[in-house]
């Protein structure tokens, strides 16, 4: 439990409140299905996998996706033709496959929050703490918290795609301070990425919290971690 429980809580948004159900991959494999690529969640899982080591070293340089619908679209016509390369499928089906994949994945109700998101977000309000979402994500999020009833929970809104920064810089961070009313001590920030969420917060003097769901993270010194949020207020000392 923190000492002193925290003014604002920041949280991310994708694999924290938010996913696409039941997975990536298999939403990834039903379109591809759709087309008549017979893949399986599995095959598609571990093609996903290999293509996410070279997009960190895209965004590691400084590819920035989320700032603009072009930058979208840029990055994710390249990763799933990247994707569709591993998977053995033909260069001249990638452009339409791609095309099917984009859309699904910015499709509203492809999302839906984990099912822990909606208590935790009650316990927090309750306990009268600012709420700011924290989130890498291109500016249509904003339509999708409206579109899953959850907009009126937060006081500050730093989407990275409206700010026009992206964890792990500064910038969008002090954008959530700065609606918030809260300075970086009295914040606390929760997140599922290491880099991004954690070395983020930490930079600008904001308190992380780790979530790893999957528990597959490796443990970070001097961060708690927790893997579902219905554990989140009680950490923080607010339940």
């Amino acid at each position: 439990m923190f000492d002193t429980p925290p003014r604002a809580v920041l949280l991310d948004a994708g694999e924290t409140l938010l996913y696409a159900p039941p997975s990536t991959s298999a939403i990834a494999a039903a379109v591809a299905g759709e087309a008549g690529l017979p893949f399986t969640a599995a095959e598609v899982h571990a093609a996903w996998n290999g293509v996410e080591p070279e997009a960190q070293t895209r965004i590691d340089a400084g590819e920035r996706s989320t700032l603009s619908t072009e930058r979208s679209q840029r990055f994710w016509f390249w990763f799933y033709g990247r994707l569709l390369t591993k998977l053995g499928v033909p260069q001249g089906r990638h452009i339409a496959l791609a095309s099917a994949f984009y859309e699904r994945f910015t499709t509203l109700d492809t999302w839906d929050l984990y099912d822990d998101a909606l208590v935790c977000l009650n316990q927090l309000r309750q306990a009268g703490v600012t709420l700011a979402l924290v989130s890498n994500w291109e500016s249509w999020l904003e339509s999708l918290l409206h579109h899953r009833q959850i907009h009126h929970y937060f006081d500050a809104l730093a989407i990275s795609g409206q700010v026009g920064a992206e964890k792990p810089d500064a910038a969008i961070f002090h954008a959530a301070l700065g609606q918030s009313g809260a300075s970086a001590e009295e914040a606390v920030h929760v997140g599922d990425s290491v880099a991004s969420d954690v070395e983020g917060a930490r930079a600008v003097g904001i308190r992380p919290v780790l979530l790893d769901r999957s528990r597959s993270l490796a443990p970070q010194p001097d961060v708690p971690i927790l893997h579902s949020l219905t554990d989140l207020p009680a950490l923080l000392g607010l339940a």
